[in-house]
């Protein structure tokens, strides 16, 4: 790869490298690997302003990216039961682990990663909040190497294992399609498909549409936990900022459905809110007071 000489040699080596850095699934991976890919893109400017380039491939050198798995975090303990996988950024894409049932599985490229920290652990089952490519991804995979059934909303199942589907129900937009492409899984086949009321890993199956047609969360009554999927974020996916939000619209295609979903959690007065993206939130009155300022669509 040439990195050097004129802006115009640099710009595609610069972009060569980010999109390396994506399809390592830089939303759920390693920080070296992160960190490599900025060394590279540091060094290709570096050699564009006359610096010496050097330095910078041994600084990717020295990541040693084939072990870098020795680097990962382990699972974080939430509260009883309850684990996030953190990935790198932190809360970028949360998949958890609600007693012996993984639920969500990243993108497609977090796989190894998702499987080395469920190691020596006995799962039973995989469920899926909704079946977008940031959630399915790794779903296939999972299922597949630990043996284990797949469950999601009834909603999405159709989706869930035909190819491309899902994608066609999406709305039309450049983001969706460039990156939904390289993050989503293969199909797989559903062994259960979720209505409200179903039991999953200790909690309960709320139906929650809106962001997509078989969208649901669960709640755990005993203690107040509830995991929302994407009915709400805590995250602005432009800035990375931790923040309560809705979904983006370009990813939402019923956002006046996925609304009166929220509205549901009114009812709950939960202790621990779990999202999709985004860090938990233990601060009820905030979590209730942005749901009570959604408008209403009529």
């Amino acid at each position: 790869m040439a990195v050097g000489g004129s802006g115009s040699r640099l710009a595609p080596a610069v972009c060569g490298v980010k999109a390396f850095r994506g399809r390592v699934d830089l939303v759920f991976g390693p920080a070296p690997v992160a960190e490599a890919c900025d060394a590279v893109i540091s060094g290709a400017r570096a050699r564009r302003s006359g610096a010496r380039f050097g330095p910078a491939i041994q600084d990717v050198a020295r990541f040693r990216l084939a072990g870098s798995q020795n680097s990962i975090a382990p699972m974080k303990k939430l509260t009883d039961d309850v684990w996030v996988l953190e990935g790198f950024p932190p809360y970028a894409i949360n998949v958890y682990l609600l007693g012996d049932v993984l639920v969500d599985a990243a993108t497609r490229f977090a796989a190894g990663r998702i499987l080395r920290r469920l190691r020596g652990r006995a799962i039973s089952a995989h469920a899926l909040t909704h079946v977008h490519p940031d959630h399915q991804g790794a779903s296939h995979a999972v299922c597949a190497s630990l043996g284990i059934p797949l469950f999601c909303g009834a909603g999405d199942a159709d989706a869930m294992e035909t190819p491309g589907l899902m994608m066609q129900k999406m709305r039309p937009h450049w983001l969706s399609r460039s990156i939904g492409g390289i993050w989503q899984g293969p199909a797989h086949p559903v062994s259960r498909r979720l209505r409200e009321g179903d039991a999953v890993g200790g909690f309960t199956v709320l139906e929650t549409p809106g962001h997509t047609e078989g969208h649901v969360a669960y709640w755990r009554e005993a203690d107040g936990v509830l995991v929302v999927g994407d009915v709400v974020c805590n995250m602005n996916i432009w800035t990375g900022l931790t923040m309560l939000r809705e979904p983006e619209r370009i990813f939402t295609p019923d956002p006046a459905l996925n609304r009166r979903s929220a509205r549901r959690f009114l009812e709950l007065r939960p202790s621990l809110v779990c999202f999709g993206h985004g860090p938990p939130l233990a601060d009820c009155s905030r979590f209730h007071a942005f749901i009570a300022s959604l408008p209403r669509d009529t």
